[in-house]
């Protein structure tokens, strides 16, 4: 009863918080579009990397891209799935290499851990994504984001030649809806003294405002779990991006998500929207031109 009455009065307000928060972009993303659109994943258990191949078929029927947030002993182990996902072209991020206070590695956090130890985990994924898949991802989530983000893993990603970490929920940094240069003293701010490499914040729930908009919001915590929910809210952060001009950046957990009719209409949705669908890559690389 207090959870639900927490979410009404969230709703109550989340208008004028978005009004207040997002700016009008000035820059003019590719092709005219209103907007860009970036659909991403995270394999944090094995349920999530045994849903890859569904996920392909399915993106493969709408011609779209999309990005993956792979854990290196994962790729190790499931090569043939993770393989997938580089024939097919599209991107694969550093979710580290065990993905602490994960089934993989329960006894630590990502935001607990020292320098060496964290610049190990980032080592570890590159390491195994190139041996196995041939790449070297230029993008890094941090396991968990959100409040286990750290600030000390931007002057690693950035000694390292990254492009951009997506570790952020939106409402929480001051990006006003588009990617930022994360500023050295505090991660959330934009501004000099700033890191090269781009933040770039996985948007924020359009009906509740401060929490992210995943899937684990949607089904975990039953924010949207009745069926058409998911698609709806999708489409109303759709809107707010075309009227703003922002970064739609989503990232679900292929387990909560995969073989849903919610998921084939946002697909759909964007598909048929005048919205710029891209890799996270794709959004970094023309950004920082």
């Amino acid at each position: 009863m207090i959870r639900k009455a927490a979410r009404f009065s969230a709703s109550v307000v989340a208008p004028v918080a978005w009004r207040l928060y997002l700016r009008e972009n000035a820059r003019k993303w590719p092709r005219g579009a209103p907007c860009a659109v970036t659909l991403s994943f995270d394999y944090d258990y094995v349920s999530d990397v045994a849903c890859i191949p569904e996920l392909c078929d399915l993106f493969d029927s709408f011609s779209l891209p999309s990005s993956h947030a792979v854990v290196g002993k994962y790729v190790e182990r499931f090569k043939r799935e993770h393989a997938r996902l580089v024939d097919r072209g599209d991107e694969v991020m550093n979710h580290t290499y065990s993905h602490p206070d994960g089934p993989l590695n329960p006894d630590e956090k990502f935001n607990g851990l020292g320098a060496k130890r964290m610049e190990e985990e980032i080592a570890g994924c590159e390491k195994a994504c190139e041996r196995v898949l041939g790449v070297k991802p230029v993008g890094f989530r941090t396991p968990h984001f959100g409040n286990l983000n750290s600030q000390q893993v931007y002057g690693l990603l950035e000694k390292r030649g990254y492009l951009y970490s997506s570790s952020t929920n939106l409402t929480t940094t001051q990006s006003r809806g588009v990617p930022y240069h994360p500023n050295k003293r505090d991660f959330r701010k934009a501004g000099a003294p700033h890191y090269k490499l781009l933040e770039l914040p996985v948007f924020s729930c359009p009906t509740h405002y401060y929490p992210v908009f995943d899937s684990w919001h949607c089904f975990e915590s039953k924010a949207h779990y009745s069926h058409g929910d998911f698609h709806a809210t999708f489409a109303k952060a759709l809107r707010l991006a075309e009227r703003y001009g922002s970064y739609l950046n989503l990232y679900f957990d292929p387990r909560h998500v995969a073989g849903t009719k919610d998921l084939e209409k946002i697909l759909e949705t964007a598909k048929h929207s005048r919205a710029w669908v891209a890799t996270s890559r794709q959004v970094a690389e023309w950004w920082l031109k």
